[in-house]
């Protein structure tokens, strides 16, 4: 009788222990998994980082050649290459940012080209010296000074817009450990009572 009940204890013993090795290996697979969704978001907000850094120099770069274009042409100084990356770098951002920041790229884009022709505008002037040019100059440079203006805020927008898609991945995210899941979960509930 002592043989069969080292026998009944030897199974219990073998079955706990395969049971707290079926429990670590779903810990170790659920970290796992958590790890590699964290590693899916680090990516995307490493590409929209490099995105967003790259549109903004675009947009940057756009609005030196109009600005040069102040004392020369229309013709774009550099050819057209920064409208040509500025509008590459725009259908980018249109897969990995949400749609309100499209219609502020729409908007950049308008300003852009009201930009662009105040600045081909600029060179207008009277030739003889006098009250006339003096008004002419003065009205043309604030209207320069306006769009210009117009365009940095509408890159502050772009920048709010895009901020909080940015931001979600920087922040640490507790939740995954057994006290973020308590504190997430008591901030859920006494936030909605």
């Amino acid at each position: 009788m002592g043989s069969s009940s080292a026998g009944v204890w030897l199974a219990a013993l073998a079955a706990s222990i395969s049971a707290g090795a079926a429990v670590v290996a779903a810990l170790q697979a659920s970290r796992q998994a958590t790890t590699a969704a964290q590693k899916l978001k680090f990516d995307l907000f490493a590409e929209r980082l490099r995105v967003w850094e790259a549109i903004n120099q675009a947009i940057e770069d756009r609005q030196n050649v109009i600005a040069a274009m102040r004392s020369t042409s229309i013709d774009e100084s550099d050819g057209g290459e920064a409208r040509r990356r500025f509008w590459h770098l725009r259908r980018r951002m249109m897969f990995l940012f949400p749609e309100e920041v499209q219609a502020c790229l729409d908007r950049t884009e308008a300003a852009l080209q009201d930009f662009m022709m105040t600045a081909a505008n600029n060179g207008n002037h009277p030739v003889e010296p006098g009250p006339e040019r003096a008004a002419s100059v003065l009205t043309q440079t604030e209207a320069f000074a306006s769009k210009n203006l117009r365009l940095y805020q509408i890159r502050e927008e772009l920048l709010f817009l895009v901020r909080p898609h940015m931001e979600q991945f920087v922040r640490p995210d507790v939740r995954p450990t057994i006290l973020g899941r308590i504190r997430w979960a008591y901030r859920w509930i006494w936030g909605r009572v």
